[in-house]
C-alpha cells in the first residue's frame, strides 16, 4: 500500500476529529516506496496518534502529519532490540502540546497506562498503535520534551520486491574529519557520549557539554572549528542560546543543531533561521558526518 493515500484519504475524518482551533498541516515525500501494512490499521493508528495529540494540546494546537523515506543503520539498529538496519518508510506525527518527562514516556506504550483523570482515557491508544506498528514488522520512536510538544516516529517496512531487497538508496561512504575541533553539547549522555566515539572514530577533536551554561562557559575561552547543539537542554538555554553566545567570540563559528523535531516543524515555531542546519534525531552516522563536513566547508570556503 502507499502511505500517503492512506494519510491523504484520513484527513477529513481528522479535521471532524480535531478542534477547530487545532490546525491540521500534512508534508509527504515524493515518490515513496509501497509498504506492507493494512489500510484499516493504519487509519486507526492515525485516529488514536491525533487523538492522543488533540488531549494533549488542550484542543489548541498545531499537529503535523508527515511521510519519508529513511535509511537506519547498525548504529541506530544496535540500540534497539529487534530492529534491523535498512530503509524505512517513515510516519512522523508531531503535535506542539503539553510533552512529556522521560518517565511518562517510559509506560506511554502499556496497556491501560494513562495521565488522563479518571473517566477521561482507557489507557489502551498507544498501547494499540505500538501492537499494531509491532506487528507489521515496523517500531516506534518517540521525541518529547515537557512544554513543547511531542514527536511519535513510525518506522514501516517496505514491500519486499520479487527477486532481491526493497529499493532504497543505500548510505554513502562515511566521511572523515583532519583534527578539527568540536564543541558538542548534548543532555542525554547516551547520546553525548556515542556521538563524541563517533566524532572521534573520524578524525575529529572533540569536547563535550550537558547544558547550556557550561557550554557558554568553557565556549568562550577557547576557539571550535563548529558547534554541534541540541536544541533543547537543561540549564535555561536553548541551543540557538548557546550558539549566539559562542557567536559574540567567534561570529562566523558554523553550527549544525539536533532535534527530536523535523526541520519543518522547528523552523514553523521559529526555531530556525536560513543559516541554520538542523540535524533530526534519530540520525544516522553518515547523516551526522556529511553535515558536519558540509557546514565546514561551508566556513572554510565562505572564510
Amino acid at each position: 500500500m502507499d502511505l500517503n493515500e492512506i494519510v491523504t484519504g484520513v484527513q477529513s475524518l481528522l479535521a471532524r476529529t480535531l478542534s477547530q482551533a487545532i490546525e491540521l498541516e500534512v508534508s509527504l515525500a515524493a515518490n515513496l516506496p509501497p509498504v506492507l501494512a493494512d489500510p484499516a490499521s493504519l487509519e486507526q493508528v492515525l485516529l488514536n496518534l491525533a487523538v492522543n495529540a488533540r488531549d494533549a494540546m488542550e484542543g489548541h494546537g498545531q499537529l503535523t502529519l508527515e511521510t519519508s523515506l529513511v535509511w537506519l543503520d547498525d548504529r541506530y539498529a544496535e540500540t534497539r532490540p529487534g530492529v534491523a538496519a535498512g530503509p524505512f518508510v517513515r510516519l512522523m506525527v508531531t503535535d506542539d502540546g503539553c510533552g512529556m518527562t522521560q518517565e511518562v514516556q517510559a509506560r506511554i506504550f502499556d496497556p491501560f497506562f494513562t495521565t488522563k483523570a479518571i473517566g477521561d482515557g482507557t489507557g489502551l491508544g498507544l498501547a494499540t498503535v505500538y501492537g499494531i506498528v509491532i506487528q507489521l514488522g515496523g517500531h516506534i520512536d518517540v521525541y518529547s520534551e515537557p512544554g513543547r510538544g511531542t514527536a511519535f516516529k513510525l518506522y514501516l517496512p517496505l514491500e519486499p520486491v520479487a527477486g532481491g531487497p526493497a529499493a532504497a538508496v543505500p548510505p554513502q561512504p562515511l566521511r572523515s574529519g583532519f583534527g578539527q575541533t568540536i564543541w558538542l553539547v548534548e543532555d542525554e549522555e547516551t547520546l553525548r557520549r556515542s556521538t563524541e566515539r563517533l566524532l572521534r572514530h573520524h578524525g575529529y577533536e572533540v569536547t563535550v557539554a550537558a547544558d547550556g551554561p557550561s557550554a557558554v562557559a568553557l565556549g568562550q575561552q577557547r576557539h571550535f572549528d563548529l558547534a554541534l547543539v541540541d536544541m533543547v537542554m537543561p540549564g535555561g538555554l536553548s541551543g540557538r542560546d548557546v550558539v549566539s553566545r559562542l557567536r559574540e567570540r567567534d561570529p562566523h563559528l558554523p553550527a549544525v543543531f539536533v532535534s527530536g523535531y523535523s526541520e519543518a516543524v522547528m523552523a514553523r515555531h521559529g526555531a530556525l533561521d536560513t543559516a541554520s542546519v538542523l540535524l533530526e534525531k534519530p540520525f544516522a552516522a553518515e547523516d551526522l558526518l556529511r553535515l558536519v563536513a558540509e557546514a565546514l566547508q561551508g566556513a572554510r570556503l565562505a572564510g
